[in-house]
């Protein structure tokens, strides 16, 4: 059994943990369940490494960048310098385009810069956070996704201070985002992003397990930054360049991205944790299946020019 089959039978039994005793015949739907959803795992990483060597096929809506990022508000929103790189993504990108040293890390400017560059290769409405159901569809892109997660707690005091919102006032409606993100589509006209709405509901984070697992294929960690870059690399066969780990949109006034959760008293985004432990376990599993660690990344470290003090 694999680690990622064992994650999903994990998933079915905690689901099914509501003190009550369940009939034979969900045992068997369960079991069912878990097997049809193993196998379709199973074949997404091998699909995407296809399409990345250019054997297979590609996306029916964008033959030339076949992934399907799922852009999480405030996790990752640097990750695009690694998607520009994806081979056919962007065929007029010089190699050393840098939004940092030409001062352009707004959002705006660097779709601006990358849309004249790259075309048709991306499309870039994915920097302002459509959720799965607005782009592409659950069912378009399943087996196709990739997405950056961010410590809950982390992503929630980012949202809060880049919105400027109250924190009780976020603290009901901009939690759970990343299962917002999975599983809704925006919930009013003219949203820019589906971080705002009704909190999430159990059967809405069980559905977000479930599509983490079945529809993904890369999962990284933004915590964990420079090793999902390597692991990403290394899953599509690309050359470390040093672009990919800069980050676009530093905190104000500091060089870490760690803000102090003591201001939340004990809150906790119970939602997107529960979504960002098994998003750690899968992270985990993939860096097993490809021999990938510190250690095995030092070569990309430097041919990325990296200070390996800083590397994280």
């Amino acid at each position: 059994m694999s680690v990622l089959t064992e994650l999903l039978a994990f998933f079915v039994v905690v689901a099914g943990q509501d003190g009550s005793c369940r009939q034979p015949s969900e045992h068997f739907t369960s079991s069912m369940l878990q097997a049809s959803m193993a196998r379709e795992t199973s074949s997404v990483t091998t699909e995407m490494e296809r399409q990345a060597a250019g054997l297979g096929r590609g996306s029916q809506r964008n033959p030339q960048f076949p992934l399907e990022w799922v852009h999480v508000p405030k996790a990752g929103s640097s990750f695009i310098n690694t998607l520009v790189r994806f081979p056919g993504a962007c065929h007029s990108l010089p190699s050393d385009y840098s939004p940092v040293e030409l001062g352009r890390t707004g959002l705006s400017q660097v779709k601006e810069d990358l849309e004249d560059l790259c075309g048709e290769g991306i499309d870039f409405k994915r920097l302002r956070h459509p959720p799965i159901e607005n782009m592409p569809g659950w069912e378009e892109g399943k087996g196709r996704f990739i997405i950056m997660l961010r410590q809950p707690e982390q992503r929630f005091l980012s949202h809060v201070r880049y919105f400027r919102e109250d924190l009780e006032y976020s603290k009901r409606w901009a939690s759970g985002c990343s299962v917002k993100m999975l599983t809704r589509q925006k919930w009013s006209e003219g949203a820019q992003e589906v971080c705002n709405g009704p909190r999430v509901s159990a059967e809405e984070i069980a559905k977000a397990k479930e599509r983490l697992l079945t529809g993904f294929a890369f999962v990284g960690i933004t915590d964990r930054w420079a090793l999902s870059v390597c692991l990403f690399n290394k899953m599509f066969n690309m050359p470390c360049q040093s672009q990919q780990f800069e980050d676009l949109r530093p905190t104000t006034g500091s060089s870490s991205s760690k803000y102090d959760v003591e201001e939340l008293q004990g809150w906790r985004d119970e939602a997107d944790n529960e979504l960002f432990d098994l998003a750690t376990q899968i992270f985990e599993s993939s860096l097993s299946k490809y021999s990938v660690s510190e250690l095995s990344c030092l070569s990309c470290f430097l041919q990325a020019g990296l200070d390996l003090t800083s590397v994280a």
